[in-house]
């Protein structure tokens, strides 16, 4: 999971919509191995790592996409879809998020500002 955050901070200043796309396919394909729900996982320490790494995906994703806007946002929509449980959960959740994080998490979801913005941010 650091590996993404690494990866994104590193190459935050050439915007690369390449990486991004990488990026954005891996969180989805890899989901259970990057934030495994069950077994002898530190829930706090998964709610923060999802959030953080959502957070640097958010500040760190290019800007200009052109003609591909279009399928940007609906690529995002779809990230942001097969996370929405997860986040509603850790929010749901006493003690998981201080305040920090639900800050950067509401950060996040606005950064993102999708045509969906508005109704995962308030289902979240």
């Amino acid at each position: 999971m650091s590996d993404y955050i690494d990866i994104l901070q590193g190459f935050r200043q050439r915007k690369n919509k390449d990486m991004y796309q990488r990026v954005r396919k891996a969180l989805i394909e890899k989901k259970g191995t990057l934030f495994p729900a069950s077994g002898k996982v530190d829930q706090k320490a998964r709610a923060q790592d999802l959030v953080n790494l959502l957070y640097t995906f958010a500040s760190n994703r290019p800007n200009q996409f052109g003609l591909y806007k279009v399928y940007a946002a609906e690529e995002l929509n779809e990230l942001l879809s097969h996370y929405e449980g997860d986040l509603k959960e850790i929010i749901e959740t006493d003690g998981l998020l201080d305040a920090d994080h639900l800050t950067r998490l509401a950060q996040a979801l606005y950064l993102f500002k999708t045509g969906e913005f508005e109704g995962i941010f308030r289902r979240i």
